[in-house]
């Protein structure tokens, strides 16, 4: 009987603490390769709205022969902290890490709800460390999975500082 009560204690502890997990930005169980967020000056950030690539907010493009890379997605719902949308391009991408600056491999953002001359934010911040990193290139089924961290300044000085940004997404070619 004793055994009986440890093991329902132990299982409902064990239960109670499982269920309290904090969120992670950077995983995702589920199959679905559709899945891109970040987080934008400490707000969660996702692509919605007007669809940017007519049927879904974001785009990636991979291009096998040449490694080149293009991801672009957009939100133009008000709320979140981007009414605009960001654009990585890295040239010679393969697995692992790549630092972004301003030459071949950049990071760019707009944000719609900016006066004209303050709208456009594509000078990487040189005192952050800016990056894209490949975890997972899959070219059978066209899959790639990865994750990205900038910090970029507009005309006016403005920054936007992308973190936790996390991506699994089917690639066009």
């Amino acid at each position: 009987m004793k055994n009986l009560i440890y093991l329902l204690f132990t299982a409902t502890l064990f239960l109670a603490t499982a269920c309290d997990k904090e969120d992670d930005m950077t995983s995702d169980s589920s199959n679905n390769h559709d899945i891109l967020r970040c987080k934008i000056n400490g707000e969660n950030w996702t692509p919605a709205g007007g669809d940017l690539f007519i049927t879904k907010p974001y785009d990636l493009q991979y291009y096998n022969d040449e490694k080149f890379l293009v991801l672009s997605a957009s939100n133009s719902i008000d709320e979140f902290p981007l009414n605009g949308g960001l654009s990585i391009f890295v040239k010679n991408i393969n697995l692992g890490e790549h630092l972004l600056h301003k030459d071949d491999n950049s990071f760019s953002s707009h944000n719609n709800s900016n006066s004209d001359e303050c709208k456009y934010y594509d000078v990487i911040d040189s005192s952050f460390y800016s990056f894209i990193n490949i975890s997972e290139l899959d070219t059978v089924n066209f899959i790639m999975k990865g994750t990205f961290e900038s910090s970029i300044i507009n005309e006016c000085n403005d920054t936007l500082r992308y973190s936790d940004g996390y991506f699994d997404l089917h690639y066009r070619f």
